[in-house]
């Protein structure tokens, strides 16, 4: 019984599947702190993550290809 750790069943708000929030990890500390906040599973978590990374190198390829006087204009 011992091994048994207690756990927060949490709805992921992208994918809306539920997942194990278990003791110890920050997702139950997150939960266990605010209840009714937005979670994420580590699948959705992570794809987004990639996302926004792919987003930020886009934008700073894209700014060194304008012109010299285009780039204080395009922020």
């Amino acid at each position: 019984m011992d091994n048994q750790k207690f756990h927060y069943k949490v709805k992921c708000y992208n994918c809306k599947r539920e997942f194990n929030g278990y003791e110890g990890s920050l997702k139950y500390n997150q939960y266990k702190q605010n209840r009714y906040g937005v979670f994420c599973c580590e699948d959705c978590g992570h794809r987004i993550r990639m996302e926004a990374i792919k987003n930020f190198f886009r934008k700073i390829i894209n700014k060194k290809s304008l012109p010299q006087k285009m780039k204080g204009v395009v922020q």
